[in-house]
């Protein structure tokens, strides 16, 4: 059987690996910084230099994905909950929880863990770039994971399951009503919900004109939609 995870090291005993399909979304995100973002807004910076902070960027940017699920995992082991691993993928990254929370109040702490996580370096980047202002690779450099670390904080945080926030809506309606399966079907179908807007603005986007990211967009809600009907038809 081939191995389709490469193994990189350990976080505080947790081993982290990376699946093959991290590569396409990684280097997609280099070309997009390489050869659009830093250009638009960075105009006098030599063109290699574009490539090395699209590189170093996109770099950060995982780790602050990995920093997410790190945030689920340590918060899980303080629940006693057994981590096997986290893995980075093309869409970000998974936690590999033994078991599920035995209780909501475990199960609402453990999936806001990742995006409090994203918030916390949000606020400590957006500290400590008006020190750098004056070396504008850094400056530039702290910017943007300060914005970017906020989106995923925000997104992850919307009460759509499977994500973060939806999660975390469960727990609150199983602590509401005592019923696991009841709480994750409501759950799961307010996600579609969101997965409906998300598809919907997405395709407002496109006939606007915005193709890019209105694709954007439609295929996130139609990933979201996706795993929130398998979850239904799955209870």
């Amino acid at each position: 059987m081939h191995q389709k995870t490469i193994k990189i090291g350990r976080l505080f005993g947790i081993p982290v690996e990376i699946d093959y399909s991290w590569f396409y979304m990684f280097f997609l995100i280099v070309w997009l910084l390489a050869d659009e973002y830093y250009p638009a807004h960075y105009h006098d910076w030599l063109p290699i230099m574009y490539w090395v902070m699209g590189t170093i960027t996109s770099l950060l940017f995982f780790f602050s994905v990995l920093l997410h699920e790190l945030g689920h995992s340590l918060v899980a082991r303080f629940f006693g909950i057994p981590v096997d691993d986290i893995v980075l993928l093309i869409f970000g990254g998974i936690s590999k929880i033994r078991r599920n929370p035995q209780t909501p109040t475990q199960e609402f702490w453990i999936v806001l863990a990742g995006p409090l996580v994203n918030i916390l370096l949000w606020a400590l980047l957006m500290l400590t770039a008006p020190m750098v202002r004056s070396f504008e690779v850094l400056y530039a450099l702290f910017t943007y994971l300060a914005y970017i670390n906020l989106i995923l904080g925000i997104f992850n945080l919307i009460p759509g399951y499977p994500l973060d926030g939806g999660k975390a809506l469960l727990a609150i309606i199983w602590a509401a009503n005592h019923d696991l399966l009841k709480a994750t079907i409501i759950a799961a179908n307010v996600g579609r919900f969101f997965a409906y807007l998300f598809i919907f603005f997405g395709l407002f986007l496109i006939f606007a004109g915005n193709i890019w990211d209105g694709l954007w967009l439609a295929f996130i809600g139609w990933f979201l939609e996706s795993a929130a009907a398998t979850q239904v038809h799955k209870e």
